[in-house]
């Protein structure tokens, strides 16, 4: 028996390889879940007032569309680290829908991600005017875009959406860079391989409208 113990004290692995383990599988377990699950992405503008204010957390769906074989950039707590490689998806659960809140890579190359809302779907002419969008040609039900504080921003488009890609506005339509305006203000659209999740669900409500957070908004869902 005493030779058996001495021999399990020997074959037990030392402290600092253990810690180094269990830091590498909880490191491996963050990656995988970060880059090909959720993030979290908080609100950085006020470009979708009401449903989304200054602060505001968010989970950010990464499996509503598609899996992708590799990520397009690699995911380092705050940082993304772009890769040389395209976003080659391996299964397409589902195709972005009208109304869905995405996250997306800045069109114009800025670092920061976009949030928006999908107005337009590939192959769809999309046109403003005054508080009204026309999806081919029809007015959009609309009951999303609100304009604050000023009247309508100039009519835009017609425009019609290229195949693999989409047409984005912010709930503020008066206070939202997107793609009416990408571009020096010929306007713009988002692909899909450019597209880094769905928002999901608001986790921790900001709190830009006074010192005090609204808890009646945490856990709201979106869409």
């Amino acid at each position: 028996m005493l030779f058996g113990s001495q021999m399990s004290a020997k074959e037990r692995k030392p402290f600092w390889r253990e810690t180094a383990e269990s830091l590498g599988l909880a490191l491996v377990f963050y990656l995988l879940i970060s880059n090909y699950v959720v993030q979290a992405y908080e609100i950085p503008s006020g470009s979708m007032r009401p449903t989304l204010l200054v602060g505001d957390k968010l989970i950010v769906s990464k499996l509503n569309y598609d899996l992708p074989l590799l990520p397009g950039e690699l995911r380092l707590g705050m940082a993304n680290v772009p890769l040389p490689w395209s976003k080659v998806s391996l299964v397409n659960f589902a195709d972005p829908a009208r109304g869905d809140i995405i996250v997306f890579k800045d069109q114009e190359g800025g670092p920061i991600p976009f949030i928006k809302r999908i107005m337009g779907l590939p192959g769809e002419t999309v046109a403003v005017r005054g508080a009204t969008v026309f999806i081919n040609g029809r007015p959009l039900h609309d009951s999303w875009g609100r304009y604050l504080g000023a009247a309508p921003r100039p009519d835009f488009g017609p425009v019609t959406v290229p195949a693999g890609q989409y047409f984005v506005m912010g709930d503020n339509r008066n206070n939202s860079h997107d793609s009416r305006f990408w571009h020096h203000g010929k306007g713009g659209f988002v692909p899909r391989r450019d597209i880094i999740g769905k928002a999901l669900v608001i986790y921790w409500p900001g709190n830009d409208q006074g010192p005090r957070l609204d808890w009646s908004r945490w856990g709201t869902t979106l869409n």
